[in-house]
């Protein structure tokens, strides 16, 4: 949890004042202009009894704040999602069960997290340019949908199997439980029931005008650092800003990557990046990801060695 005493501190940093236009656009970004001094004075000279932050913006429109206090690692990105350079991605049908680098690489994106976890189908509705993943794991209905520069969150509870709600919705993914509605915790949960715990968390959310993505990944599991608890992960959304907030898969799965600044960039203890089944991925018009590191190599060549063992235990009839 974040020191009661830096809140209001918080709120700035966080950029929660939503630009608009006019003489209310004029104030938004002088008040902007302050948060970003702010922000720079903490990073500079951060007391040792709170929260040390260092905040880059990789891209235009695209910030990215790591926060680091007293047994946690946070990562967040925060996405412009109405800057024309900027589009939102999710893995289609044919290409999940991959690593979130090697997703990101494949389709062009310089930002990217896991959405569900390691199985062969996804938590719930999903959709990927467009196209609706056949299969689907029940009891997760929190959704996420974007498309032509627009997001909203939605329960998806009856429309498993889809169309999503909107037409324009073209990429969308689901988690559960809801972290955040309408800017109010959802917390106690009842499923899944491991949300008390503190563990390495992976969360996404819209801000109440929609047009800001929030992405969040909690480091854990490590002598230093344990992780967020559900409670924890809502309270840190709503303080970032989030009006709604989605669960996704935690634990191992965990991962944040940007391309600019050395792919991924969180590392929980023992950290080897998991395969999974889905993931969320932003485009930035004019920049392709780069090669693969060292790391992602080795990785996809240790996938290609036990699809081998696979294929060789159980060989096609």
């Amino acid at each position: 949890m974040l020191d009661p005493d830096d809140r209001g501190r918080r709120a700035i940093t966080a950029g929660r004042i939503p630009l608009r236009g006019g003489a209310r656009g004029e104030r938004s970004r002088a008040i902007g202009a302050v948060a970003a001094l702010l922000v720079l004075a903490w990073t500079v000279a951060p007391s040792a009894s709170r929260a040390q932050e260092v905040t880059t913006t990789p891209y235009a429109g695209i910030v990215h704040l790591h926060r680091r206090i007293p047994n946690q690692e946070v990562h967040v990105v925060r996405i412009e999602l109405g800057r024309p350079e900027v589009s939102v991605v999710a893995t289609r049908p044919d290409a999940g069960r991959t690593r979130t680098s090697a997703f990101a690489r494949a389709a062009g994106a310089v930002v990217a997290i896991n959405a569900n976890w390691f199985g062969h189908n996804p938590c719930g509705l999903a959709v990927g340019e467009g196209q609706i993943w056949p299969g689907f794991q029940r009891h997760c209905d929190a959704s996420l949908g974007f498309g032509g520069g627009r997001a909203e969150a939605f329960d998806s509870q009856r429309i498993w199997r889809g169309p999503p709600p909107r037409p324009w919705m073209t990429e969308v993914i689901t988690g559960k439980p809801w972290l955040v509605k309408q800017g109010r915790s959802q917390h106690p949960w009842r499923i899944p029931t491991r949300m008390g715990a503190r563990a390495p968390r992976t969360a996404a959310g819209l801000t109440r005008d929609d047009r800001t993505l929030i992405l969040l990944v909690a480091d854990g599991r490590a002598p230093h650092v344990s992780g967020l608890t559900g409670q924890e992960l809502a309270a840190m959304m709503i303080e970032l800003g989030a009006w709604n907030a989605i669960n996704l898969d935690g634990g191992g799965s965990s991962t944040l990557f940007i391309d600019a600044e050395g792919g991924v960039v969180n590392r929980n203890r023992g950290f080897r990046e998991r395969i999974v089944g889905n993931h969320l991925g932003i485009r930035f018009r004019g920049r392709q990801p780069g090669p693969r590191t060292a790391e992602e190599t080795r990785a996809l060549q240790r996938d290609e060695r036990q699809r081998r063992r696979d294929e060789r235990a159980s060989p096609a009839p």
